[in-house]
């Protein structure tokens, strides 16, 4: 780190050197302290998903599977959604989860004059599973390893679900309503668990996105503009240092699981700088004169991150 601002990421042992500022209950997990755990069963459920070295014969497995999807730059964007600007998963699984729990509904509020409309929903369901299921991949290809865990556990669960919702459409083809709809709530169930997993993988993991980890949203060159002047100096105005807390909120990691990481935090400081706020913007000590630090604070200190983590690579 250079410049008189000192540092929270100076020395090896991140864990160890925790800033003092860190509330307790954010030190004891990044310690990864279980004792005083008194999160929900599920969300324990899911740390032991991303913990587990077990699920990785099933990550390689799908590992194989996604090469060839997101082996096109073309494709790999357009599946993330970049021409929209928008993470394309995220919208798509709204069709089949839609339609499905619609069709739950139908069959156990809409009597039997329902029936056709239900057997209709959950073939709009079935077809429109495809297209999400290669956008989910996309995703999970580009994802860490925690996630992929995750990511295996979601995936094998929509196919549970995909299976027993045909299962179900073929049972009222054939005249065998009761036998579909006891079939489509099992279906249900499955499907709840897996939507807990993707929200998971969405929200807490950040796993939608537009771009790839790899390629950052930001200009290939620098302008060419020619400087006539030396750098500006910093102006007198005072700025006040962000608590980690909120270092925290501004780089979207709020969830506990993610809190877990707060060597995160270390790293995107090494990347761009101390953080500071003011005026509700972020600056950075070093962005002046580093004209790629001061794209990368654009889109986020998540981005300056993974360029750093991208340069590793």
């Amino acid at each position: 780190m250079h410049g008189s601002a000192p540092s929270p990421s100076s020395g090896c042992d991140h864990a160890s050197r925790a800033p003092s500022s860190v509330h307790p209950t954010i030190v004891e997990a990044t310690m990864g302290s279980s004792s005083t755990d008194r999160s929900p069963v599920l969300v324990r459920v899911v740390r032991g998903i991303e913990q587990s070295s077990k699920i990785d014969d099933g990550v390689r497995a799908y590992q194989s599977l996604a090469r060839p999807v997101v082996a096109n730059p073309t494709v790999r964007d357009l599946l993330h959604g970049r021409p929209l600007g928008h993470a394309l998963h995220p919208i798509l699984t709204d069709v089949p989860i839609g339609a499905w729990v619609s069709a739950t509904i139908l069959d156990v509020l809409g009597g039997p004059g329902a029936r056709p409309a239900a057997s209709k929903l959950l073939g709009v369901g079935i077809l429109a599973a495809g297209p999400t299921a290669l956008t989910g991949l996309a995703e999970w290809a580009d994802a860490d390893r925690p996630s992929q865990r995750v990511g295996v556990a979601h995936a094998t669960a929509n196919v549970v679900a995909l299976s027993l919702y045909s299962t179900s459409w073929v049972l009222r083809r054939r005249g065998k309503h009761n036998g579909g709809v006891a079939v489509g709530l099992a279906a249900g169930v499955v499907l709840a668990w897996s939507g807990y997993l993707g929200g998971h993988l969405a929200i807490a993991r950040r796993s939608a996105r537009t771009t790839p980890r790899s390629t950052p949203a930001v200009p290939a060159s620098p302008p060419t503009k020619a400087r006539t002047r030396g750098p500006t100096p910093p102006r007198s105005r005072r700025v006040r240092p962000v608590s980690i807390e909120e270092q925290l909120a501004v780089a979207g990691l709020d969830e506990l699981p993610v809190l877990r990481r707060l060597n995160e935090i270390v790293e995107l400081q090494e990347a761009v700088g101390k953080v500071y706020l003011r005026s509700g913007r972020c600056t950075c000590a070093r962005a002046a004169g580093q004209w790629l630090a001061r794209q990368l604070c654009q889109y986020g200190h998540l981005a300056a991150r993974e360029e750093r983590l991208g340069r590793r690579a």
